[in-house]
């Protein structure tokens, strides 16, 4: 079995080209949201790739039972799938556009600060959106089918050669390609084999409940306040903020099962860690509730309904030295593993997609034609860690700072916190379209409810961002060199590349 080839054209060759077209073999190992979402942001470019998959078929959910599949998708996140032309196939498909977010005291429930959400298109470009993993995953794949991505499923990789660069699986079969992307998750098989002193696991002292309750099962409670949130016309999110724990709702399959996500203090043991990984461990629905037995009315209802859940240690990894090393690179949670306080894990690995996507994409229509090999792609690679790396970085701080805001005991640091909430301005543009000063009230507060962190990152476009590094890092190459190449299509690189302006990107970071 072949890994599959890509059909870029040209109009113009260099004189050495004449040999015949060359096509970039792209590999990409896992067929999570990193990894499909890749291989369609190659196919946008006319890259097509092969996802090599460990599990014998497209996992649903995060979990063998299916059990806690929602999954949360920022601005940043609603943007990349508009990007990727798969937005519209997720809305009609399971994917909700969320309209508030609220808030709330562990205690009784009362509303800190709600959040319009409807305002997101208009402020940051792109809906937030909420979602059952498992549809996720089968729009993603659909679209990459039917963009020409093969997918291999059975696939464990045996060994790694990041110079070649090739795979071999265990069956013995090597499959060679041009660039290999590692998009294997956070207990990251290709990380483990190119690295000798793999990074290790950073335990947070947090672990994660994931439940999912069915509509019926909660109205059949008979709670008056229950059952105006889940008949509740607009589709919300709704975090209850307490000590050492916090506690999420949100709505999914279109409002027929509800997802809850329960953050205390991990009670799983260190020599859980088995095989390279924590799995997760099947939870006593009575611990659960013993957790959270004093918190607001609603929430020990609730629990009151749960029969099967599974709790996630929340883990970090020790920083890779790179995430480069050859032809090789990872990709998503294998790189950057985030904890979950801000929604932005799976945003990160689609942010992660677009950006090598982009770079790789480019490469082909305009660096391939001008050489006689195979350029440099260890340097196109190292861009793309170049470009992502630091920020990703930055989103990891920025979440484990969430989750500290998130968990405050009874204090004066949370009564401050939920002035800050409750007082916080998201436009961040005046009448007149400029930005405003923000004001000392505003700093200092949970990243979530903080206008200027939301502005920054919400707005973040790395397609963009990928299309303005490789302009200035091969634009005058290209020119230079593109002999044979009209003047007009050489001038189109730039153009091409600089497609949204360099205005929006500069905005976007104030």
């Amino acid at each position: 079995m072949s890994s599959a080839q890509s059909s870029t054209s040209r109009r113009g060759k260099k004189p050495h080209a004449s040999r015949g077209e060359k096509h970039l073999k792209v590999l990409i190992v896992g067929a999570g949201i990193g990894g499909l979402s890749t291989a369609i942001a190659l196919a946008r470019h006319g890259v097509k790739s092969t996802v090599l998959e460990k599990l014998p078929q497209l996992s649903p959910a995060s979990s063998p039972s299916g059990v806690g599949a929602g999954i949360q998708l920022p601005p940043n996140g609603a943007r990349v799938l508009r990007q990727l032309g798969v937005l519209d196939a997720l809305l009609e498909n399971g994917g909700q556009a969320l309209e508030f977010m609220d808030h709330m005291s562990w205690a009784d429930g009362t509303v800190i600060r709600r959040r319009d959400l409807t305002k997101c298109e208009e402020l940051y470009g792109a809906p937030w959106i909420n979602v059952h993993r498992e549809d996720y995953l089968r729009v993603l794949y659909n679209e990459a089918q039917r963009s020409g991505v093969s997918v291999m499923f059975n696939c464990d990789i045996a060994k790694v050669e990041p110079e070649t660069p090739s795979v071999t699986l265990n069956t013995g079969m090597i499959i060679k390609g041009d660039v290999i992307i590692g998009a294997d998750g956070i207990w990251s098989n290709m990380r483990n084999k190119i690295f000798p002193d793999p990074p290790r696991p950073v335990e947070t002292g947090y672990m994660a409940y994931r439940i999912t309750l069915t509509t019926e099962e909660l109205l059949s409670l008979k709670d008056f306040r229950i059952n105006e949130m889940v008949r509740d016309p607009q589709i919300g999110q709704r975090i209850w903020l307490g000590p050492d724990s916090h506690l999420v709702l949100y709505p999914v399959k279109e409002g027929k099962k509800f997802n809850i996500v329960a953050i205390c203090p991990d009670d799983i043991p260190s020599s859980e860690y088995r095989d390279g990984c924590f799995s997760p461990v099947q939870a006593n629905p009575s611990d659960i509730r013993r957790t959270f037995a004093d918190w607001d009315p609603v929430i020990t209802k609730m629990l009151s309904r749960v029969t099967k859940a599974l709790k996630w240690k929340l883990c970090t990894i020790t920083e890779p030295p790179t995430w480069v090393k050859g032809r090789v690179c990872l990709l998503g949670d294998a790189a950057h593993p985030m904890v979950p306080f801000l929604a932005q894990g799976s945003v990160a690995a689609s942010e992660d997609a677009i950006t090598l996507g982009t770079l790789l994409g480019l490469t082909s229509k305009h660096l391939l034609p001008l050489q006689p090999s195979m350029p440099d792609l260890s340097h196109v690679l190292k861009k793309y860690e170049q470009l992502r790396r630091t920020h990703a970085r930055f989103i990891q701080t920025q979440s484990l700072r969430q989750g500290y805001f998130n968990r405050l005991s009874d204090s004066r640091e949370q009564v401050l916190r939920d002035e800050i909430m409750g007082s916080m301005e998201f436009n961040m543009l005046k009448p007149d379209g400029s930005l405003r000063d923000v004001g000392p009230e505003e700093k200092g507060g949970p990243p979530l409810t903080d206008g200027k962190w939301c502005w920054i990152v919400f707005r973040h476009d790395f397609e963009q961002q990928a299309r303005i590094m490789f302009s200035n890092a091969y634009g005058k190459f290209i020119q230079a060199f593109g002999v044979g190449t009209p003047t007009s299509e050489k001038g189109r690189v730039v153009e091409d590349v600089h497609a949204h302006g360099q205005q929006e990107m500069v905005r976007s970071h104030l």
